[in-house]
């Protein structure tokens, strides 16, 4: 079935069948407001509702699609604990199963799920499952919580490079500072705050009466921060050693907490991130600072020190927060600010660029020339639109279908038309890409290709216990997309993979390790054969080393 969503791009356009006048008019804005009224107006008469649909249609999967059923009923008007039991006690007497399931009742089928947080809080975290039980036994399965790898916390020995006077023209910490609005009474958290490069340039401007939280994990970093207070003579800043799960914040007390690209670092985030909901006086916020992966900006940082709005979002609002700010004016960096959902003024919403088009959200143009989108907001309100790595962009025939490479992430924040430049690849080798004015169509990421297209994104290879960075260089991707899809041969694409800044055997390496990383069984492709050309002249030995491991026994 999952195959079969590409098929309909194989039949030229004007040979398609015209879609039912129903159906277009059931998924356009007049249709669903219509459908929401109707819903809200059973709830408030009384009318038991059971969540759940048949599932399985075209494009139609049964989990995925009953989450989004819930969310229709949240924004129907129908509250948070009526859908709890619509997709439980209701559904289960709808189909004349209640005797054994559908509530947790002695004797009944011991089927549940266990949340992470709590579903009457946001109809978000009805997906914040943790465990499955099916009759009372715990399903093991190898699920990704967060799709990304945690980096490893920068050692007190790099507290050199946190001080570079690089870093003041390459970060503009003194745009972050004047979009805090920081003043006078103030009370901060900078935390992981290393040297306290961001803590001794916030003091100074919340005092008189502040005070600034320096919170560092390591003993040896708070040292280097107290000598650096004493010679520059700044006050208000208190040290404060935490531990990985425990940012030991006063409760209640904040207005800000900073994070500059430290999150990524926190291996285990939902007990720090429940620390400082807590944490948070009433009107504070959190101003969250990391590098980006959409545009490209973030490349020169390790895969594991960059993150994309779609990855921040899918943590930060299950965890209670909402965004109600997000800049992209420093040079490449994110810089988001979130605030309790209990408190949230003008909560940022964000939403999938295929659920937008749907729901009638946004109004959007997708053409060639790489993947441009052009699209508007037609809501009155400040939106987040948002597209996974390895979506797929359909062209005509005669040119190929384009695969993202990374998330991609926009905020319309007025009426007016925005463009928006996704990065992606090729998918079919023998097609040239999109031209400008080809009209491209929107498809998620094929079944097929997700885990490769995330393990690009990921960008991190784990080999002897270690971990290796391939380049991020579009060849490298390139390669890997083709070595997965299409079981290329190394001389067929190698011209195709050279580049500036890699020569061609070096990208079809590292592609080999990453298609590796993504679970492919590469000794079974085709390039295999050209191992040895590929690999024995190169010099790096990580490269080396995982090829000769895969030719062992």
């Amino acid at each position: 079935m999952i195959a079969s969503w590409d098929e309909l791009a194989s039949i030229p356009e004007a040979e398609r069948p015209e879609m039912p006048s129903a159906i277009q008019w059931g998924s356009s804005a007049e249709g669903r407001t219509i459908l929401q009224t109707n819903v809200r107006k059973m709830y408030e008469s009384g009318i038991p509702l059971a969540a759940g649909s048949n599932g399985g249609n075209m494009g139609t999967l049964q989990g995925p699609s009953f989450h989004r059923e819930l969310h229709r009923l949240a924004e129907a008007g129908v509250p948070l604990d009526a859908i709890v039991t619509a997709a439980t006690r209701d559904a289960a007497r709808a189909l004349g199963l209640e005797e054994d399931r559908g509530t947790l009742t002695a004797g009944k089928l011991a089927d549940v799920l266990v949340l992470s947080a709590d579903p009457l809080q946001h109809v978000d975290n009805f997906a914040a499952i943790d465990t499955v039980y099916v009759a009372g036994v715990r399903i093991q399965a190898h699920i990704q919580k967060r799709p990304r790898v945690p980096a490893e916390p920068m050692s007190y020995r790099g507290a050199p490079w946190l001080e570079r006077a690089d870093r003041y023209q390459e970060e503009r910490p003194e745009l972050v500072l004047d979009a805090m609005k920081l003043e006078p009474g103030d009370v901060v958290a900078d935390l992981g705050t290393g040297s306290g490069f961001y803590a001794r340039q916030i003091a100074p401007r919340v005092m008189p009466g502040g005070r600034v939280y320096a919170v560092d994990i390591q003993p040896e970093m708070l040292e280097v921060l107290g000598r650096l207070v004493m010679e520059e003579g700044v006050t208000g800043v208190v040290p404060v050693l935490s531990e990985p799960d425990d940012p030991k914040l006063p409760e209640g007390e904040l207005d800000w907490i900073l994070l500059a690209d430290v999150y990524h670092e926190i291996a285990e985030p939902e007990p720090v991130l429940e620390k400082m909901l807590t944490a948070l006086a009433p009107e504070g916020s959190v101003a969250l600072l990391e590098y980006r992966v959409e545009d490209g900006t973030g490349d020169h940082i390790k895969a594991d020190h960059v993150m994309s709005v779609r990855q921040v979002l899918s943590e930060w609002r299950p965890a209670g927060f909402e965004l109600v700010e997000l800049h992209e004016f420093l040079p490449t960096q994110h810089m988001f600010v979130f605030a309790a959902r209990a408190g949230a003024r003008d909560p940022i919403k964000d939403y999938d660029f295929l659920d937008a088009v749907a729901g009638g959200i946004v109004e959007a143009e997708v053409k060639g020339g790489g993947v441009n989108v052009r699209l508007r907001r037609k809501v009155d309100r400040s939106i987040v639109i948002t597209i996974p790595v390895g979506t797929a962009f359909m062209a005509s025939g005669r040119t190929s279908e384009m695969i993202a490479r990374r998330d991609a992430a926009i905020l319309l924040d007025d009426d007016g038309w925005q463009d928006w430049n996704v990065r992606a690849v090729r998918r079919e080798r023998a097609k040239a890409a999109p031209a400008d004015d080809d009209v491209l169509t929107v498809q998620p990421p094929p079944h097929s290709l997700r885990a490769l297209m995330q393990a690009i994104q990921v960008g991190t290879v784990a080999f002897e216990g270690r971990l290796t960075y391939p380049v991020r260089t579009v060849e490298i991707e390139q390669a890997a997309l083709w070595i997965a899809d299409e079981n290329a041969r190394y001389g067929d694409m190698a011209d195709d993979i050279e580049g500036d800044r890699i020569p061609a055997e070096y990208a079809a390496a590292f592609a080999l390790m990453l298609c590796d990383a993504a679970g492919i069984d590469v000794t079974e492709r085709r390039i295999w054969e050209d191992g040895a050309l590929i690999f024995d002249s190169l010099r790096e030995p990580s490269l080396q080393d995982w090829y000769v491991s895969k030719l062992e026994p």
